[in-house]
């Protein structure tokens, strides 16, 4: 879908579009489909919101063997992004599908904290959560204090994170699970005591500590071992880039940077080393103590270059190529040869283009954003500053995108 077509379809059909797209990319790459066949009707309802009484979407598929059974599955698991339940589901042939909704109950985080095991609740605090759509919760209990995480509807299976969160636990770098919820896979975990890495980084005296944790953290993870456990999809990178490079809107002076993906599947290749990885080390999910770092929100855990962690976390907290090689020689308990470092370089811009694609994703209207030249666009370490001014929210598209083209901006030309 264009962006041109987008303005004319109501905002719900096209973030519905937005999440067929995403899992259409993941899970279903032969499959291709229009927003103008896509359609919703509401009917009336007793309850305050109204529910979505049909979706019925064409598919346009590469391969026709394709149609009907990809069609039925990508509107079965997409249904479960907007918290309704399917009663029926009709597969007309032809990638067209007519399905019945209703809306699933959402429950209360209190309902996660039986009495004859947490007693009383006594507080409840939303927390400000990542991209993952995730609502977390601290909840203060009269056994004392707690994280609750609900997974958004839809997310796929969660027994890889609930695996690898309770074998980081073990090994001292994730708090300790207390409960996982069968039905919804809500996990509730003790509290990690402890300030977001982003906060202690700003304080000189604790900086080169804190980060020497992290290295130290990643090293314990990384030593864990997980020799069955799921390996991370790395296509995904190319196909985030090559969607949102597509769009209308796209800077053009960051076109050039999908030679990075390439790049960066390239060296992957080349190099099997795997370790499990906790594949999101973004400093929101690094908790600092004071003396150590815990890891929270393991969705994307998964066996990984081991490198990946650290490039991560090191782009986000703008840390220059030698600073960030020396802690790589830390968590390696080794030092960092010139063709470790070249790969390393190489994936910390390779994930600085596909971070940014992903952040790009969350616009619905890129056009919308006018973007500037590349000297213009200000870097993330800018984006940060503007964030903490209150001038750049990273809950709106606008702050997203901005987000998005600043780690661009970090790779060099």
């Amino acid at each position: 879908m264009n962006e041109a077509g987008a303005s004319s379809v109501p905002g719900h059909q096209r973030r519905f579009y937005r999440i067929c797209e995403m899992f259409v990319v993941r899970r279903l790459p032969d499959l291709r489909f229009d927003v103008a066949n896509v359609r919703t009707g509401v009917i009336p309802d007793p309850e305050p919101e109204p529910r979505i009484a049909f979706l019925r979407i064409r598919f346009r598929a590469a391969f026709p063997q394709s149609r009907a059974r990809g069609g039925a599955e990508v509107v079965r698991v997409i249904v479960s992004f907007f918290s309704h339940e399917i009663t029926r589901c009709t597969d007309r042939g032809l990638g067209s599908v007519r399905i019945i909704v209703q809306k699933r109950p959402m429950k209360n985080p209190e309902s996660y904290f039986p009495v004859a095991r947490f007693g009383a609740v006594k507080l409840v605090t939303p927390v400000t959560a990542g991209l993952s759509g995730a609502g977390v919760y601290a909840v203060t209990t009269d056994s004392g204090e707690f994280f609750l995480r609900i997974p958004a509807a839809g997310v796929d299976d969660l027994s890889w994170m609930i695996a690898a969160q309770r074998l980081a636990a073990d090994r001292g770098v994730a708090p300790q699970i207390i409960s996982v919820d069968q039905e919804t896979g809500a996990v509730v975990s003790a509290k990690a005591e402890g300030e977001q890495l982003g906060i202690a980084l700003r304080q000189p005296d604790v900086r080169a500590r804190a980060l020497r944790a992290v290295a130290e953290a990643l090293a314990g993870l990384h030593g864990i071992s997980a020799p069955d456990f799921r390996p991370l999809d790395t296509s995904l990178g190319q196909a985030v880039w090559e969607e949102q490079s597509a769009r209308a809107g796209f800077p053009d002076w960051a076109r050039p940077l999908g030679k990075f993906v390439s790049l960066g599947l390239a060296a992957l290749a080349s190099d099997p080393r795997r370790v499990l990885s906790h594949n999101d080390a973004n400093p929101a999910n690094l908790l600092w103590d004071g003396s150590q770092i815990r890891l929270v929100d393991w969705e994307r855990a998964a066996l990984a270059h081991p490198y990946i962690d650290l490039a991560t976390l090191s782009n986000f907290v703008n840390l220059s190529d030698d600073d960030a090689v020396d802690l790589l020689a830390i968590q390696e308990n080794a030092e960092i040869t010139a063709q470790q470092r070249a790969i390393f370089v190489v994936l910390r811009n390779f994930l600085r283009v596909v971070y940014g694609a992903i952040f790009l994703r969350l616009a619905p209207d890129l056009a919308a954003i006018g973007f500037q030249g590349r000297d213009e666009t200000p870097t993330l370490s800018e984006c940060f500053v503007l964030m903490g001014k209150g001038e750049l929210n990273p809950a709106t598209p606008l702050g997203q995108a901005r987000l998005g083209a600043g780690l661009f901006r970090q790779v060099p030309v």
